[in-house]
């Protein structure tokens, strides 16, 4: 048999499981960091740094929006952080600046790291494909490496699609992934047929035959115990209910992955483009966020893997302290805000301030530094090198936040 046939065959016999092989991830563990998970929740549309990190409530822009006590001196959230102001000690916050007010231009530039994206040309990886990419070395948990919900996907690039992220809906994963039992049947007639093919074939201990042996088994896997992992309906009532409402599936979720080993993991939350009713929207978006972020981190320290995981909280920027005539606000760069949490990290930390009036920075934190920040946290390289390639830049250029400890 001819080796593009044999691998053509071997392939086919696994066709049925419609999972792409090139998402799961199988290399030897980063040794430079304790973090083996990261947790990026992206908040699509541009959050109000008025009415989350840094509200204003003794000013005309603040509104109505009231602020608390954190666990931190001198930093206040706004009141419908509740849950994380007691957890600002585990949290470092970063007052964002930038120049970009458009909504593709800037997701785009903070997915891939901080590199403004142009369509496929740039073949970039996003920071939670870096991300996967750093933290699945060595590890064989059957899973893909890289998940991500809510819609938009993590892509590889120059890193492999098999860094791409897997995305799932986290409300009907479960049923996703079920599968009739004559049909799992007939994936491990093909296995065993595969195993046979491997003895008889010359080319049985070749890279590229390992490889696809290697995808095919984590496919395998996956169809095996997908339904279980994936379904949050597995959990009970109580814990269902202290995910909360609205976000709670997808934190949830991604409690139930992290336990089982997936590395890298991105939330898509959407809604926060508020050019009207901004104080209501950002009330239920924020309280909703609340809930999903504290309930995973007590879930994180309950599986005594709080330590391990980096979470990165941040939208595209942020939105004018002066409010508008529909009770909004509109698109602004200048000023927005970021967090890390973890009980990895130094918490209590603060990084720029902003104005009493909430339009002007001191010290503020850019999408590289953050980005860089937060992938060598994680123990990312400056550069990615493969043999016979030249190297590509992994991490932004630039030294990171000033301070960052």
């Amino acid at each position: 048999m001819k080796r593009r046939s044999f691998l053509k065959n071997s392939a086919a016999m696994t066709a049925a499981l419609a999972l792409s092989p090139d998402i799961f991830a199988r290399r030897e563990r980063n040794r430079g960091s304790a973090f083996k998970h990261f947790v990026f929740i992206n908040l699509n549309g541009a959050p109000s740094h008025l009415e989350m990190f840094d509200p204003k409530p003794n000013h005309k822009n603040g509104g109505p929006t009231e602020a608390i006590a954190t666990k931190t001196e001198g930093l206040m959230f706004a009141s419908h952080f509740e849950r994380l102001a007691e957890r600002s000690d585990k949290m470092a916050v970063m007052r964002m600046t930038s120049t970009d007010n458009n909504h593709g231009t800037a997701q785009d530039f903070l997915n891939f790291g901080a590199v403004r994206a142009n369509g496929a040309s740039l073949n970039r990886p996003t920071m939670s494909a870096i991300a996967a990419h750093t933290l699945a070395k060595g590890l064989d948990s059957g899973l893909p490496s890289h998940v991500s919900m809510g819609g938009r996907q993590g892509t590889g690039g120059f890193l492999g699609n098999k860094f791409s992220s897997f995305s799932v809906n986290p409300t009907s994963a479960g049923r996703d992934f079920a599968v009739a039992q004559d049909v799992k049947n007939t994936i491990e007639r093909a296995d065993r047929i595969r195993e046979k093919l491997k003895k008889m074939s010359p080319i049985g201990e070749s890279e590229l035959y390992n490889e696809e042996v290697k995808n095919q088994k984590s496919a395998l896997y996956v169809i095996k115990n997908g339904e279980k992992i994936f379904d949050i309906n597995n959990e009970t009532a109580a814990t269902k209910e202290k995910f909360g409402g609205d976000y709670g599936s997808s934190f949830l979720l991604t409690k139930r992955l992290i336990e089982n080993g997936v590395s890298s993991l991105q939330i898509n939350i959407g809604g926060w483009d508020t050019h009207s009713d901004n104080f209501n929207k950002h009330e239920k978006q924020v309280s909703s966020l609340d809930v999903g972020i504290d309930a995973l981190v007590e879930s994180l320290i309950e599986m005594e893997k709080f330590e391990q995981t980096l979470i990165l909280i941040c939208g595209e920027f942020g939105r004018t302290p002066t409010i508008n005539g529909d009770e909004g606000r509109d698109h602004f760069s200048k000023v927005y805000n970021a967090a890390l949490i973890s009980g990895g990290i130094r918490g209590g930390q603060v990084f720029g301030e902003s104005s009493e009036d909430g339009y002007k920075i001191k010290g503020g934190v850019t999408r590289e530094d953050l980005c860089n920040t937060t992938m060598s946290l994680i123990g990312t390289p400056a550069r990615f090198e493969e043999k016979n390639k030249a190297p590509e830049r992994l991490l932004p250029t630039g030294f990171g936040i000033p301070g960052f400890n």
